[in-house]
């Protein structure tokens, strides 16, 4: 199966390169003419000698039924690594674990701290690409339970909607039990029950995820777009950073982001077209109610132009009456105005400018590596 597998992937590289694949013929082609014709494509094919002797292997196996020595096998597995590996840096200017990021992960945080994972692995830097690898954890899922927003009760008070941590349990984000706490460590609270649904729910284990965070440094964004602190729970053993240990988080981190955005992608929403969106705007001079009922006191009114942060619309309260439009407003919240005001317009969607870095991602050199 080794060498088949090795063969598919030698194959897939001579169609990538080739002008008119029909020409060569490919399929007709034995293993080792198909390593020529590479050479003859400008492919450097590495341990070349290994594999044709896996591929004379393979024939005894399958035809004499002579069991392969596991020694042997390990050295053609790792031959085919480095085969394998050489061949698509050549194709694509990729490794093979560059092509797994980029090809199953759509775009998303963690997505860029993933590929930097993968090149301090590439390069045997394994402290960082567990560090890079943790940050993608955190910013996909971590952040859910980050209570450090909520040592401050903004004003107004519906603003902590936006804030991160909106999974941590109850207490843990209390301002007064924020404000308590001594270091960063102390500042991702799980609710275990909450997480084991949610990995439920998107088909991952809890294991995986406990175990990507065991293995890798404490990383928390203490502001939004940088600020990253860097921390180790290493008081049963001392923290190492080892190749396995950083292949096995990528790969657990991957499915994991993988799994969530497949569930995600699974809910249908009706979504404006791409680089627009819609304004609503007061066509009429209409008068502002803090309850949806036409018998509810006018609190203020609002000028023709005015756009609104509308947030759907309802009839009212009392069944009587035409239909309101919710719309929100600093100070009061939310308001109601007739709905035959409102109109829609589609206007382009203002750029999104990337968060400023206030500062440098945590590096090695902060965990003594």
């Amino acid at each position: 199966m080794l060498q088949d597998a090795v063969e598919l992937f030698f194959l897939a590289c001579a169609l990538e390169k080739s002008p008119d694949a029909e020409d060569l013929k490919l399929e007709r082609l034995s293993f080792d003419q198909l390593m020529t014709q590479l050479r003859s494509l400008g492919v450097t094919i590495a341990k070349s000698g290994t594999l044709s002797a896996m591929n004379k292997t393979r024939v005894v196996v399958k035809h004499y039924g002579q069991a392969c020595a596991p020694a042997a096998a390990a050295t053609y597995l790792q031959a085919a690594r480095m085969a394998v590996d050489v061949a698509l840096r050549d194709v694509f200017a990729l490794s093979l674990a560059g092509i797994f990021m980029t090809a199953l992960i759509t775009d998303c945080r963690g997505k860029g701290y993933l590929d930097e994972a993968v090149s301090y692995l590439e390069v045997a830097d394994y402290t960082n690409a567990l560090i890079r690898t943790r940050q993608a954890l955190f910013v996909e899922f971590e952040e859910d339970y980050f209570i450090g927003d909520w040592a401050v009760i903004p004003e107004p008070s519906w603003y902590s909607y936006s804030y991160r941590g909106q999974k941590a349990p109850q207490y843990a984000r209390e301002p007064e039990w924020v404000r308590t706490r001594t270091d960063p460590t102390e500042l991702v609270v799980l609710d275990f029950e909450r997480l084991r649904f949610d990995m439920l729910e998107i088909g991952a284990s809890v294991q995986d995820f406990l175990n990507v965070r065991s293995k890798t440094p404490d990383v928390y964004e203490m502001t939004r777009g940088g600020n990253w602190s860097v921390g180790l729970r290493d008081f049963i053993v001392p923290f190492e950073a080892t190749k396995d240990a950083a292949e096995y988080c990528i790969d657990q981190t991957v499915m994991l982001i993988i799994k969530k955005q497949a569930h995600a992608n699974s809910l249908f929403r009706d979504q404006p077209p791409a680089g627009k969106m819609y304004q609503r705007t007061i066509v009429a001079d209409v008068p502002i109610r803090h309850v949806a009922s036409h018998s509810a006191p006018v609190q203020s009114s609002l000028p023709i132009g005015t756009v609104l942060i509308y947030m759907g619309a309802t009839s009212p309260i009392d069944g009587s009456g035409d239909m309101f439009a919710k719309i929100m407003l600093s100070g009061p919240g939310m308001a109601y105005v007739p709905y035959a005001s409102v109109a829609s317009h589609l206007v382009d969607a203002p750029a999104t400018p990337l968060p400023p870095k206030v500062a440098e991602s945590p590096d090695s050199q902060e965990i003594g590596g």
